[in-house]
């Protein structure tokens, strides 16, 4: 003798849409609203990406008692506040400054035996580069030769 099984009633299959999306963690059910009539689920509000959406919809498609379902899911991105020109122009001087930390840490200037040497730290080690001769010697300072 099999048992007969019941239908689920209309709340009863809206309480497990929602107990099924307790094991999406991208979506929750605060950011969709489930109603569920003759055994068909629709589902409703708002999300920030398609594949949520998406989600949502598969993780009642196999639920035992749906006969159809009503994806009237919204996606609508989370629109973040304009910032304003003066926030702008201190972002880039902020990284201007911090590009021109990171370069003058990368130069070494060297003095040895009357000669001038700027290298500049690369990955693979210091690679030395050519100075132009300064316009010339001012009064009192030693004669540097560049290499």
């Amino acid at each position: 003798m099999s048992a007969k099984v019941q239908p689920k009633t209309d709340d009863n299959l809206r309480e497990t849409v929602l107990s099924q999306f307790e094991w999406e963690p991208e979506i929750t059910s605060k950011e969709i609203g489930v109603t569920a009539q003759d055994g068909v689920v629709t589902l409703e509000g708002t999300v920030d990406w398609r594949f949520q959406k998406q989600i949502a919809e598969e993780a009642v498609r196999f639920l035992g008692g749906v006969r159809g379902i009503s994806n009237e899911i919204e996606v609508m991105p989370e629109v973040k506040p304009k910032i304003s020109p003066e926030q702008v122009r201190t972002r880039i001087e902020d990284a201007l400054r911090r590009s021109a930390e990171v370069d003058s840490r990368r130069i070494r200037v060297e003095i040895s035996a009357n000669r001038l040497a700027c290298m500049e730290m690369c990955t693979r080690g210091p690679k030395k580069k050519k100075l132009n001769a300064p316009p010339g010697p001012r009064p009192g300072s030693p004669k540097l030769k560049t290499t």
